[in-house]
């Protein structure tokens, strides 16, 4: 019976990890359908000049939240921790500490933001009569993100307490309220400062859907301050200190793109890299949800000292990680320029290459995300540190070397050759830590589902550019059907090929041992019922 029971709870354990993901998923694909419409009508609306300054300044008002001393990738790790040892007094103590640490951090931080904006907002090239408008939109962005930051943490114990879907649900209203606020704000004639207001809409409504979901799950979330134990609050900071460096480090290796094309070449020449970005990053955001369920998963199995649960979990969530990652990014280069010419109604240079690029650096990445996850679940994020230490490194060398000859195209080639040697170096790493054969474990499955996937890729952009089913793309009903169908057919021979390669054999393996103890189960009790 303690064999059934425990087969049970993994079940249970893993059924919940999956729901979180699909739940984490789910939502990211519907807002992704909702973006899809409202980013042309934004680009549109404001032109490529105010839509590279919403990126590039969006972009460096959100940089400023990562010098949080790291505590941003704690709150999940110490909360479950707490919750899952019955000590929720402590996890309110993390809850509170951190609405509290953000609010005193935004009036520190605000005070050399109004100093030094103007200086850090002419180092970008754009006309002379935008500087001001640059300027005070760098403020107001920067009151959002300390707000959001704030307001946050009660949706974060929800995470915590792997409700990831409810989350999940909180924040895909808050978008919808975004988006319709978006298109009402800039119909206005509100221009840029229109999504600024949409974004302080979607802030208020999730956060206030949060804070109701956390009271309900987790009770009172305050504890008071005078009462905090400083022991807790050490390791708080001590963890944060690496996931900080992280922090800055991961920039570098992600978004260091925007500011050489901006500080470079133009504002302008952003637009073209953010529209490759956007598609190419999906690649790895999504996924990306997968490693939100298992942190708190992690957590939980490591306050137990569950190893083999953790090991179960590196393998098990590596091969659907990187299947998730190259269902998504195959499917985004086979379709690059037919996907611009529906999504944005033309053509856009330097684009497909981009997206190419970053899908195939993302996708090394998708290699290490379980295990980075898995050791700062564990309270070591040192070692994902080095990680993206390894990968900012070969970047920016890679990049230095290559922007000058190949331009924007240059630059993501630069993250796709970080991202690759420091995938290398971590899971040399991480194996030295948690010794088990890599190749037999994840190589080898991950091996046969790339080769599936560049298969599946090729024969998808050769389908796409058939005269006839080009000629689809120039019109945006029949692009998005002609699209979807490419995508299914797509997901269908990539899976197909990734089962018949054996991707997948250890399932395989699993359902036969579950149909030989069925089976044996039953004819136990068929043989009894004879006796």
């Amino acid at each position: 019976m303690s064999g059934v029971a425990g087969v049970t709870v993994v079940r249970s354990r893993a059924m919940q990890i999956l729901t979180n993901a699909v739940s984490g998923a789910g939502r990211r694909i519907a807002a992704m359908v909702i973006g899809f419409g409202l980013t042309p009508f934004i680009v549109h609306a404001l032109g490529l000049q105010q839509f590279g300054l919403w990126a590039v300044i969006g972009s460096l008002a959100g940089y400023l939240g990562l010098l949080d001393f790291g505590l941003g990738g704690a709150f999940v790790k110490f909360i479950t921790e707490y919750v899952e040892q019955n000590r929720r007094d402590r996890a309110r103590q993390v809850i509170s500490f951190g609405m509290l640490f953000y609010a005193g951090f935004g009036l520190v931080l605000a005070i050399p933001v109004w100093i030094f904006s103007p200086y850090i907002v002419h180092l970008f090239k754009m006309p002379a009569n935008q500087m001001g408008n640059a300027v005070v939109l760098f403020h107001w962005l920067y009151a959002l993100l300390i707000a959001n930051m704030v307001l946050g943490l009660p949706g974060t114990a929800v995470v915590a307490m792997q409700r990831m879907d409810l989350a999940s649900r909180n924040n895909f209203t808050g978008y919808l309220a975004y988006a319709g606020t978006t298109v009402l704000f800039v119909k206005l004639g509100w221009g840029i400062w229109g999504i600024v207001g949409a974004q302080g809409v979607q802030a208020a409504v999730s956060a206030g859907l949060q804070y109701v979901t956390a009271r309900k799950l987790f009770g009172p979330i305050w504890h008071n301050p005078a009462r905090f134990e400083r022991a807790i609050l050490g390791r708080m900071f001590s963890f944060g200190a690496w996931t900080q460096l992280n922090s800055l480090l991961t920039i570098v290796s992600l978004d260091v793109g925007r500011f050489i094309s901006a500080g470079i070449v133009s504002v302008l020449s952003v637009s073209y890299y953010e529209l490759g970005s956007k598609i190419g990053f999906f690649s790895r955001s999504m996924p990306a949800y997968l490693l939100d369920a298992i942190m708190p998963a992690a957590a939980a199995a490591d306050a137990r000292g569950d190893e083999a649960g953790l090991d179960r979990m590196y393998r098990r969530g590596t091969l659907y990680n990187m299947f998730a990652t190259l269902a998504i990014g195959g499917c985004l280069v086979g379709v690059a320029d037919p996907l611009m010419r529906v999504w944005m109604g033309q053509h856009y240079p330097y684009v497909p290459a981009v997206i190419l690029w970053l899908t195939v650096g993302y996708t090394a990445a998708g290699l290490t995300g379980v295990g980075a996850t898995i050791l700062r679940a564990q309270g070591t994020p040192r070692y994902e540190t080095y990680l993206t230490g390894v990968s900012a490194a070969v970047n920016l060398l890679a990049t230095v070397l290559l922007a000058p000859h190949f331009g924007i195209v240059g630059v993501a080639m630069g993250t796709a050759i970080g991202w690759c040697a420091g995938t290398a170096y971590f899971i040399v790493t991480y194996h030295r830590l948690r010794p088990s054969p890599w190749w037999s474990t994840v190589g080898s499955p991950v091996a046969r589902l790339t080769f599936a996937a560049v298969v599946a890729t090729v024969l998808l952009h050769l389908a796409v550019d058939v005269p006839f089913v080009s000629a689809l793309f120039g019109n945006r009903i029949l692009g998005l059907a002609a699209l979807a169908v490419a995508g299914t057919l797509y997901l269908a021979v990539f899976s197909g090929l990734a089962w018949v390669c054996g991707a997948f054999r250890f399932e395989r393996d699993d359902l036969a041992r579950r149909v030989t103890v069925i089976g044996g189960k039953l004819s136990a009790r068929l043989g009894r019922q004879a006796a």
